[in-house]
């Protein structure tokens, strides 16, 4: 039988907005899908998407992530940047060995993200927690139904 979680979500990694941790799951998720994948002895066909996926929900992510930082005033904000604009070119370059040498880079990269994002969410993004601005919770009209 096969694992299927190579990393699993605990609480310590939540950063209190349920927006920013429905993210880093969905992250965790993908890595975890690159990890079922890889045990299997996919082909380049397979890993391919699914690391481009990751690297682009990954920018997406950071992006919106930097975003609330500055609204929220976050004075380290350049370093929790720097660490982002780490990850993304380390990701790119192992990426694009995979894809220019197509041999299975796959768990070196595993090791590598697990590795970065556990200590990313427990350390940088812990940090951030007091400076990420409340969500604004948007309600949703009742409709008739609803009150059956």
């Amino acid at each position: 039988m096969r694992q299927t979680q190579y990393i699993v979500w605990k609480d310590e990694y939540s950063v209190g907005r349920s927006d920013m941790d429905r993210q880093h799951q969905a992250i965790l998720s993908l890595i975890n899908r690159l990890y079922v994948a890889q045990q299997g002895q996919p082909g380049f066909a397979t890993i391919s998407p699914m690391l481009e996926g990751l690297l682009q929900f990954t920018v997406t992510h950071f992006s919106q992530e930097e975003r609330l930082l500055e609204k929220g005033g976050y004075p380290d904000l350049e370093r929790h940047k720097k660490a982002h604009a780490e990850l993304a070119r380390s990701t790119r370059m192992m990426v694009q060995q995979f894809l220019t040498e197509k041999e299975d880079a796959t768990f070196n990269l595993l090791a590598f993200l697990r590795k970065w994002w556990t200590q990313h969410i427990v350390g940088l993004d812990q940090e951030c927690k007091p400076y990420l601005p409340p969500e604004v919770k948007v309600a949703r009209k009742l409709r008739p139904n609803d009150l059956v």
